[in-house]
């Protein structure tokens, strides 16, 4: 009982000085991360239908953008700060939401509606007829610009070759002629693939062939460019200038840098 008595007083002992021994302040600054949501939906302004493909771009200090859905929906997610908010799609009237506050920690809703770009015709014929009582008009279809989508607005397979000069090809028909490639975009991802490599600053080729490679793969080089990858998401490309009378065509983009980095 004795020893059991000691060893009692000894461990309450210990606590006591465990407890009453001064503590000393920690100082330590905690960041806390706490970003801004953006959604909306893109819709047409004539009929209410929502729009696909839509560029979706967010501009202050930093410049951020995404693609609306096939339900015309977008989402971002960007840090607190006033934007100027653009919708943007070849074919339509650019929409401009000025000066729009995106407060952290809440969900912001820009909607826009937009219409058709009325892009002139290039010639209109007026033929009367022998009393010039009747005049039958006549004119050329509107020559655009407009951009031929192959996009069901999933990010998916992305690769990265082990190797330059490798390149990815997509077959495209235009929808009327003639027909005159000017440039386009493509979706280089998030900067999560490949793992651990920032590719921004980096270089791909584009380029335009033509379909008279066996069995109809792409053969003939008709035009390319070199493609600098300032931002993640879509990159856009211009600079191209390759005519089609009839049939279709190629994009091709090559791989220049090597792995990661690319």
């Amino acid at each position: 009982m004795k020893k059991n008595t000691m060893l009692s007083i000894i461990q309450l002992f210990f606590l006591l000085l465990i407890f009453t021994a001064p503590l000393e302040g920690i100082s330590q600054l905690i960041s806390v991360d706490n970003p801004a949501y953006l959604q909306g939906t893109v819709t047409n302004i004539n009929d209410g239908s929502p729009i696909a493909n839509v560029t979706v771009t967010a501009m202050a200090a930093d410049t951020l953008l995404t693609e609306t859905a096939a339900n015309g929906t977008y989402n971002l997610t960007l840090d607190e700060d006033t934007y100027d908010i653009y919708f943007e799609l070849i074919g339509l009237q650019t929409e401009i939401v000025t000066e729009t506050f995106v407060a952290g920690g809440i969900t912001t809703i820009i909607n826009a509606a937009l219409c058709e770009e009325p892009y002139p015709v290039s010639w209109v014929l007026a033929d009367p007829n022998e009393a010039d009582t009747e005049i039958l008009i006549t004119w050329s279809e509107p020559e655009g610009p407009y951009e031929v989508i192959y996009e069901d607005g999933n990010a998916e397979d992305f690769f990265v070759s082990s190797q330059t000069g490798t390149g990815v090809a997509v077959r495209f028909t235009p929808l009327g002629y003639p027909a005159t490639v000017e440039g386009g975009r493509i979706f280089v991802g998030d900067g999560s693939f490949p793992s651990g490599a920032d590719f921004i600053g980096e270089k791909f080729a584009i380029g335009v062939l033509d379909v008279d490679g066996p069995d109809g793969l792409p053969g003939t080089v008709l035009d390319s460019i070199t493609v600098t990858v300032n931002n993640f998401q879509w990159v856009e490309f211009e600079g191209l200038d390759v005519t089609f009378d009839s049939g279709e065509f190629y994009l091709v983009m090559w791989q220049l840098e090597i792995p990661p980095k690319a």
